[in-house]
């Protein structure tokens, strides 16, 4: 037989966890309920995406355009990033970026070129991608009350089921197409249509990323301005790469790319 001090002990460990367990329920409650939408899925996506933002994950990259295709592997692990980028098999791009450097591939000696992080934001440019910047970005749309959701259908996507949704807001250029799946609530994929273009971002995992900075590499002076070197770089490899000189626009804008028109466009097949 227990003593008093033991039962009382059970029974305050009991009531512990008994407010624990109702503190979490009416947690989770009011976040659905205090939602503006009506669509339970999309409460419940946001609710989760709003715990964990992407902090950590890996995927792939996709863009189509009138001139071409680029492909691309990207990763995010806190605050240290990786993306490639490909055009068919050749790589054309491979940047990291931490806290403390940047490190750009410099593809005349293979070598990876390091610049510290305040001179490299000098010279920085809109990225074709960004892990950091796209999951912010959709947090920031996902928390504008100007937002809303249309259902349009659920399908297989990879070896997952999906609920696919066209997020609207008046700041969306084109139309956006989000990929939720139906299991886990959690973003699959994004894909942004437009006249011109056609981007695919695919969302493989939410574990922890392996991003090893380089072990060698040769430092950049503050005053160097390695993106401006790397377009040159590539440009003189292949005079087609018209991305280039759009991507160069950009590094020359401080307000960002130009808009993309928001004519309306077929949604993209799955």
């Amino acid at each position: 037989m227990p003593s008093q001090r033991e039962s009382k002990l059970i029974i305050a460990l009991v009531l512990i966890s008994l407010i624990g367990i109702i503190s979490i329920f009416l947690t989770r409650y009011y976040a659905l309920h205090d939602c503006k939408f009506t669509d339970e899925r999309i409460c419940s996506f946001i609710q989760s995406f709003n715990r964990n933002p992407g902090v950590s994950a890996s995927g792939t990259y996709a863009q189509t355009e009138e001139f071409g295709e680029y492909n691309g592997v990207w990763k995010i692990n806190q605050e240290t990033e990786q993306f490639s980028m490909y055009k068919g098999d050749t790589e054309v791009m491979n940047i990291i970026i931490d806290n403390s450097y940047m490190y750009l591939k410099d593809y005349k000696d293979g070598m990876w070129w390091q610049q510290k992080r305040e001179d490299s934001k000098l010279y920085e440019t809109q990225l074709p991608f960004d892990p950091k910047v796209f999951f912010s970005s959709i947090k920031e749309y996902l928390n504008d009350e100007q937002t809303k959701f249309m259902f349009i259908q659920s399908l297989p996507c990879d070896k997952k089921q999906c609920h696919r949704f066209q997020m609207k807001n008046p700041k969306i250029r084109g139309q956006m197409f989000l990929y939720i799946t139906t299991d886990t609530l959690e973003l699959n994929r994004v894909i942004s249509a437009s006249e011109q273009s056609i981007f695919e971002i695919v969302v493989n995992n939410y574990e922890k990323p392996g991003i090893e900075s380089p072990k060698e590499f040769k430092e950049a002076t503050a005053k160097q301005n390695l993106f401006l070197e790397w377009i040159r770089q590539i440009k003189e490899k292949n005079t087609n790469y018209e991305y280039l000189n759009e991507f160069q626009e950009q590094r020359e804008k401080s307000e960002g790319p130009t808009p993309i028109p928001t004519s309306t466009v077929i949604s993209p097949t799955p």
